[in-house]
């Protein structure tokens, strides 16, 4: 389920993010119903996450000659930043539903990771010294190209022209398939053995473009990796009823991948299937594929992934 959409998304020149479609499918989707089935409450995971429940800060668009009910609106569960900023792991759980919400608890969200690696110290519990991993779960390898290699046909590894952006050529490639959006490494010394270029006349290059139709790999200063807007679908709203808020032009911001962070942003036009987002400031890198999560504030009010 995981493996093949990494693979698929790869196939397609897709940068993919497994966590988010294993927390999708796997942690709160089978284990999930399987801790019901079994008569737990809830289901407890180490996510840097919180959960919350009040009624929403911001009322969907009122129609013309509508009256608002002075009653009281219904809790809505929501998704919060974790305490420690540098370990929020927010991001990953954007797609989970009301219903999950209602069944999780994150014990640790409300921690700082020092803290936690203290208490299990303190406890001498095994994994108090464990080091951390952000690696990829199900493959051992350091490198995913080799993963790649050994589950995906030749095809596509197959070598091609690596050009600037007005089709001149400076090296040669090796599979579109092992680059991705805003790469350096690799680039500088394949387009410097081509070419033949000395130190001086070097200048750092970086994989801007996928030309698919003539398996070009194109390449640019780092000046062209810099969008200010993308196109966003499959989309998820935490709180289903958000795709017709008002969303508060100055409050809302966006992560691009888990590492980045959130920056402002407006949603210029909204649909059922796809949104564009504009950026106050051009980002590097905006990758399809990636996740695209959405903020007010601590609270994460939904995302989807990134076409354009």
């Amino acid at each position: 389920m995981v493996v093949d959409y990494f693979l698929d998304e790869y196939k397609n020149l897709r940068t993919p993010n497994p966590c988010v479609v294993c927390n999708k499918k796997i942690k709160f989707d089978l284990l999930l119903r399987k801790a019901l089935e079994i008569d737990c409450d809830k289901l407890a995971t180490g996510h840097y996450a919180r959960v919350a429940s009040e009624n929403p800060k911001f009322l969907p668009r009122r129609q013309a000659g509508e009256i608002r009910s002075t009653k009281q609106k219904k809790s809505n569960f929501k998704l919060l930043k974790g305490i420690d900023e540098t370990k929020d792991q927010s991001y990953m759980l954007y797609s989970l539903s009301q219903d999950q919400l209602g069944k999780i608890i994150f014990p640790i969200g409300g921690m700082r990771k020092k803290d936690v690696r203290d208490l299990a110290i303190k406890w001498n519990l095994p994994v108090k010294e464990k080091p951390e991993s952000q690696e990829i779960c199900f493959f051992a390898d350091r490198d995913y190209r080799l993963f790649l290699k050994r589950y995906l046909p030749k095809k596509y590894f197959r070598a091609g022209d690596i050009v600037d952006k007005a089709g001149k050529k400076l090296g040669t490639h090796e599979g579109l398939i092992n680059y991705t959006i805003g790469q350096r490494k690799g680039i500088d010394q394949l387009v410097a053995i081509s070419c033949q270029l000395s130190g001086k006349d070097k200048k750092p290059l970086y994989v801007i473009e996928f030309d698919q139709s003539r398996n070009h790999l194109v390449v640019g200063e780092d000046k062209n990796v810099y969008k200010n807007e993308m196109i966003v679908g499959d989309l998820h709203w935490i709180i289903p009823q958000s795709k017709s808020y008002q969303l508060p032009a100055d409050s809302l911001s966006a992560k691009i991948r888990y590492q980045h962070p959130a920056v402002e942003c407006q949603i210029e036009n909204i649909s059922n299937k796809e949104l564009k987002v504009k950026f106050k400031k051009s980002q590097r890198a905006i990758t399809p594929g990636q996740s695209a999560v959405f903020y007010l504030g601590d609270e994460v009010i939904g995302g989807g992934v990134i076409e354009s």
